[in-house]
């Protein structure tokens, strides 16, 4: 496993294109839109506070439809899943060791955001309570992204095929988020389409987690759960339907 998850990590960090949206885009945006307000406050609390979880996804979303897609698909199309398997390496072993070397990135791009946004525009942190609650949602909302990542991958399956489909739906996803602009600012047929995606409300009301005037986000909450179930559900037929994980006996071992 430790293997598998160090081979994890440095195959994360040989995608150029993903390794730039994950990391530096995110920083990039903060320092341009929260740059441009910073003499904003809202109710005495800096614009940052209030920027802070657009960011976050900025991060996210290219990590669950670029990095992930990629490393999962190149290994399930090249074979080396099934030569692994004859080094007695599971294939469920890699599989996860992909997932949590995801969720590593994921953490450290958000603690290099709150790091940033700390020492170049005063974030300020909120108690412990609405903090781990921040984290959680945040956490539930990139699980829901990676389970549509892993559903894009054995839809798409060619590697080379996944790239130009994950960069359409990563900034069709910054735009839901608001990356481009508030959603309020574009027809209201676009805002109630992006309303369905749980990015959305990630934008326009987890700050009220952060600035400590809620615990809880219900939208985003029951839009994730539904996104996660439906996910899980297309995820598992996908599975059984793939002949290479289907037949890879690996994939059940003990």
């Amino acid at each position: 496993m430790r293997y598998c998850m160090q081979a994890s990590l440095k195959r994360i960090t040989r995608v150029p294109i993903a390794m730039f949206f994950d990391f530096f885009f995110p920083l990039m945006m903060i320092a341009i839109f929260a740059g441009g307000n910073s003499n904003q406050t809202y109710g005495g609390i800096e614009f940052i506070n209030y920027f802070l979880p657009t960011a976050i996804f900025m991060g996210l979303i290219p990590l669950a439809f670029l990095s992930f897609p990629l490393s999962v698909g190149k290994q399930i199309e090249d074979g080396s899943l099934e030569r692994l398997n004859y080094f007695g390496v599971r294939t469920r072993t890699v599989l996860s060791s992909q997932i949590l070397a995801q969720i590593v990135f994921g953490i450290a791009g958000i603690a290099i955001d709150m790091l940033f946004s700390l020492a170049s525009f005063r974030l300020s942190f909120p108690d412990p309570g609405h903090f781990f609650a921040f984290l959680l949602q945040i956490l539930l909302g990139f699980l829901t992204l990676m389970v549509w990542g892993g559903v894009m991958t054995l839809i798409v399956k060619r590697p080379q095929a996944l790239m130009s489909v994950g960069l359409i739906v990563m900034f069709f996803l910054l735009f839901c988020g608001g990356t481009f602009g508030p959603l309020s600012a574009f027809p209201a047929f676009v805002q109630d389409a992006a309303r369905a995606f749980p990015v959305s409300y990630a934008s326009a009301r987890l700050y009220l987690v952060w600035t400590g005037q809620a615990f809880w986000c219900a939208k985003f909450l029951w839009i994730s759960a539904i996104w996660l179930a439906a996910g899980f559900a297309l995820l598992a037929a996908l599975s059984f339907s793939n002949k290479k994980l289907r037949e890879n006996p690996f994939l059940r071992a003990k």
